[in-house]
């Protein structure tokens, strides 16, 4: 990888994988808040929800942008289809004003089967989330936690890629290795 824009596009799908990473961590803290959990306007976990998911989808497109420059790019796939249901989930939410509110005539929208294991029968549309065994899903549909596991093993991937540019580059200029992205966020 010796192309400038391949590096950048490299870098930016790894800010946003850990992106996805500390914005997830956010929404399970939210989800953890007990105070006012029965009043959605309330309380951030559907502030932090969306923003999960708007990381999701922007680490999407540039590691979908990663697929013809990595030669074994089966984690990408992995992640990508792991995350798939978020652009769903993101469409959706993004777009709410649109079908729902003054003006607006209810829309029926589909419900995803979120039953449990422990018999609790359960169907959600895309706007509401629930957590059940062990999975945190947004619109029924996208697991918090696959999300954030999927966006940890693909930038851990990725990382030596973008540490072989830089050792490189430091090797012809004599420079140093400051420009390595680190294991996670500053600030996180």
């Amino acid at each position: 990888m010796d192309d400038y824009e391949d590096k950048t596009t490299l870098e930016y799908s790894i800010y946003w994988l850990l992106a996805v990473e500390h914005q997830g961590a956010r929404v399970i803290d939210a989800w953890n808040i007990k105070e006012g959990q029965n009043y959605p306007f309330l309380n951030t976990r559907t502030i932090e929800e969306h923003f999960y998911l708007v990381a999701c989808n922007k680490a999407r497109r540039w590691v979908t942008k990663l697929k013809p420059i990595i030669e074994d790019n089966e984690p990408i796939v992995e992640f990508l289809e792991n995350t798939n249901n978020s652009k769903i989930v993101r469409d959706k939410r993004e777009h709410d004003d649109e079908y729902f509110g003054t003006g607006k005539k209810y829309q029926e929208e589909p419900n995803h089967d979120v039953s449990s294991k422990s018999a609790i029968k359960m169907n959600v549309g895309t706007s509401c989330s629930v957590q059940t065994d062990g999975k945190l899903l947004l619109g029924g549909i996208f697991d918090v936690y696959e999300g954030i596991q999927s966006a940890k093993l693909l930038q851990e991937y990725l990382r030596p890629f973008q540490h072989a540019y830089w050792d490189k580059r430091a090797i012809k200029k004599g420079g140093c290795d400051h420009f390595k992205i680190p294991n996670k966020l500053f600030g996180s």
